[in-house]
């Protein structure tokens, strides 16, 4: 991605050491190696290069971004990356087939294809989930995440036979701006999928109904059909209301790929190469960046421990 501290991507990863929303801290207890997954408005692959790394060598990512710019960092965090398993597609997806005017922003979070007049442009490809099943030969998929800022209802309407045919879990931004986007859960609802939103304390997805207010802090939510649902519930994952009403806790706590505790949630990176298992009793193993042209990876040297912080009981993701 660009080395610039006025971007919100890199700032955010320089100043926090991994990405702000909570959801992503969700991926390594629902991901599997082996699983297939795909990335809507994957920008510079901060869920797409977490993903990758999650699902190794055996799964596959494809990776939806129509900015050249940003789709080029992306590429280039791949190849850094060395991850084979993520196809990296160029284009937007809506409910038809052709090319379209993105309105870009210095912010590339915020490229839409709602267009202000005057604003700076690009003309891009369009595709529909229906046609890429097709053409990328899909059979099933277990996870999808969608953010296309405010277009999302549209890409379910070109996705009608993917959504019926498969029953992924997916997570989706269901505000755009300030607006809450109560009509794409609903969409959602028409069909099949019920919505639930992540509760890091939890560790695990809870029900949340189209009238509930939600937190002002809240970006995004999960959806997915019954059978889905009870299915992540038998994995301690996801809780449903009860017959009596009262809520169905998980039956165990719920780890990270790493079998980390749920008060530990996994560090976003732009890399997913692991740390070193063990360090020296006076230092600490610590994450930080390597730039490396406009892509990123995540190197995880060892730094001298200062006095009186105890030593970390366990691996780091």
């Amino acid at each position: 991605m660009p080395d610039s501290l006025d971007l919100l991507t890199p700032y955010v990863l320089r100043e926090q050491g991994q990405w702000f929303e909570k959801e992503i801290g969700f991926l390594g207890a629902f991901l599997k190696p082996g699983m297939q997954a795909i990335d809507i408005g994957a920008n510079y692959g901060v869920y797409t290069l977490t993903m990758a790394g999650i699902l190794g060598p055996a799964g596959t990512l494809w990776a939806f971004e129509p900015t050249s710019t940003t789709a080029a960092c992306l590429g280039d965090s791949l190849t850094e990356n060395r991850f084979g398993n993520v196809t990296l597609v160029q284009a937007a997806l809506s409910d038809r087939v052709g090319t379209a005017t993105l309105g870009l922003n210095p912010n590339s979070e915020l490229n839409s294809l709602s267009v202000t007049p005057g604003a700076e442009s690009e003309e891009v490809p369009v595709m529909t989930l229906d046609g890429c099943m097709a053409e990328f030969g899909w059979r099933h998929m277990d996870f999808i995440k969608l953010d296309a800022e405010g277009h999302e209802d549209n890409i379910l309407r070109g996705g009608q036979s993917f959504l019926d045919a498969f029953w992924p879990l997916i997570m989706f931004e269901f505000k755009n701006g300030a607006e809450v986007n109560l009509s794409l859960i609903e969409s959602f609802a028409g069909l099949g999928y019920s919505s639930y939103r992540y509760v890091p304390g939890l560790g695990a997805l809870v029900p949340f109904a189209s009238g509930e207010a939600p937190d002002q802090f809240e970006l995004n939510l999960f959806c997915c059909k019954d059978d889905t649902a009870s299915r992540l519930e038998r994995d301690g994952i996801l809780v449903t209301a009860a017959a009596s009403g009262k809520p169905r806790f998980p039956r165990r706590p719920v780890t990270g790929g790493n079998g980390s505790l749920p008060c530990r949630t996994t560090p976003c990176s732009m890399a997913t190469r692991r740390p070193p298992t063990s360090a020296p009793p006076d230092r600490m193993v610590m994450p930080t960046w390597r730039r490396s042209s406009c892509s990123w990876s995540l190197n995880w040297p060892t730094r001298r421990r200062p006095p009186g912080i105890a030593r970390f009981p366990g691996r780091l993701p």
